[in-house]
């Protein structure tokens, strides 16, 4: 596997997850159950942008290494992540294929069907925002908490390559507002994302 997979397993997992937070809510009717509601809401969604600050908390630290920086998603399948300080950093997935720049360094691309896991967390994160729950599925057990006015996801990986690297990842939110997304990895480090969204 590739230098710049390795990377991106290591660093963006959580990272990725963050995009999820672009997804808004649209009102529908009251029969609908919560969670199928929810995936509607997320399927209807338009392009969005949204600021972002990001916590991560390791064992091998003792205060959380904080980034900020913004979020921007296009249908049907571009996501990017833009990290402002305290490094530049931008990741996007196009298609089948993930672009990571840091800094003045030259751009990694990693084609997607040549690492499966890679191509599992882009699915995962694809049907989030698709509302696509069959696929979500394959990877995860979903439990809905709340309504749709104040909600919480929490998704268990049943996939083992993906239980591998996470345990448990969150996503809470109020109304057409995803608030918060913490991804807890299976060695036990934390990913917390605030989100606020600007459009």
């Amino acid at each position: 596997m590739s230098a710049g997979a390795l990377h991106f397993r290591r660093r963006s997992l959580p990272v990725f997850a963050v995009l999820l937070a672009c997804a808004p809510c649209v009102s529908r009717a009251s029969s609908v159950p919560p969670l199928a509601g929810i995936m509607a809401d997320l399927a209807a969604m338009p392009d969005r942008r949204a600021d972002f600050t990001e916590e991560k908390r390791l064992s091998s630290l003792t205060t959380p290494l904080v980034s900020r920086g913004q979020l921007l998603y296009r249908r049907p399948s571009y996501l990017e992540k833009i990290t402002l300080s305290p490094k530049p950093e931008r990741l996007i997935v196009s298609g089948e294929t993930l672009v990571i720049q840091s800094g003045s360094a030259p751009a990694r691309q990693i084609d997607l069907s040549e690492h499966p896991i890679v191509q599992a967390m882009v699915d995962t994160i694809r049907g989030t925002i698709a509302g696509d729950l069959a696929t979500l599925e394959r990877y995860y057990t979903i439990t809905q908490q709340g309504d749709r006015s104040a909600w919480q996801l929490t998704m268990i990986p049943t996939d083992p390559r993906m239980a591998k690297r996470i345990k448990v990842i969150e996503v809470a939110g109020r109304g057409i507002d995803v608030q918060r997304i913490r991804t807890t990895q299976a060695n036990g480090d934390e990913d917390l994302l605030t989100i606020r969204t600007i459009e």
